[in-house]
């Protein structure tokens, strides 16, 4: 993702902290990996896909704990702010981060527009495919939601979250086999929540 090799030390934080924002259903992971992206930018303040996860972090840390919502969605473009300034290559992948905020802000267009950007990047994360599902199935546009969530699926096809939208997906859509194929794979990889234990 960025033009730059960070040094190997913060490069392997970067990965540690992925591997748990991956896991953020199990206890404690999602802020582990605040911790380990806070590490990777101490080790090197140039990396930027550091902050393109740190961001991402911030961002879902009230969906899943009792996080102050507008705070952290503000931390979160600060973070990629930043990012952006000290590694301008993350300025597409980081219209992930500008998406899901105006989409929680429910500023649909400058959602949608944040989003296309993200997932036409050289590079990107699937969570940009994930998110930009849910906030197309969110205004009924299931077909375009369902495309968009297998998308990240090509691109990380053993992504708990991924797994778990398409799952969802499926379900709104009515297609019970498919959503079932793709719940049991996303439970395969340990995804929980009340979904899942239904």
């Amino acid at each position: 993702m960025s033009r730059q090799a960070p040094n190997s030390v913060a490069y392997n934080s970067y990965m540690r902290g992925m591997h748990a924002l991956e896991h953020r259903f199990e206890r404690n992971n999602l802020e582990e990996s605040i911790r380990l992206f806070q590490e990777s930018i101490r080790l090197d303040e140039s990396y930027g896909p550091a902050y393109l996860g740190l961001a991402t972090a911030y961002a879902l840390l009230p969906d899943y704990r009792d996080a102050a919502w507008e705070e952290h969605l503000d931390l979160a473009i600060a973070t990629v702010e930043q990012g952006i300034r000290m590694d301008p290559s993350i300025a597409d992948p980081a219209g992930a981060i500008y998406g899901f905020v105006y989409y929680q802000k429910k500023e649909w267009t400058r959602a949608e527009e944040n989003y296309r950007r993200a997932v036409s990047a050289p590079v990107v994360d699937s969570n940009a495919f994930s998110w930009y599902s849910q906030m197309l199935a969110s205004v009924g546009r299931m077909e375009e939601s369902r495309d968009m969530a297998l998308a990240g699926e090509v691109i990380d096809p053993d992504s708990t979250v991924v797994n778990s939208r398409i799952a969802m997906v499926y379900t709104w859509m009515n297609n019970t086999t498919k959503a079932h194929d793709y719940f049991t794979r996303a439970n395969a990889l340990d995804a929980t929540g009340i979904i899942h234990d239904m």
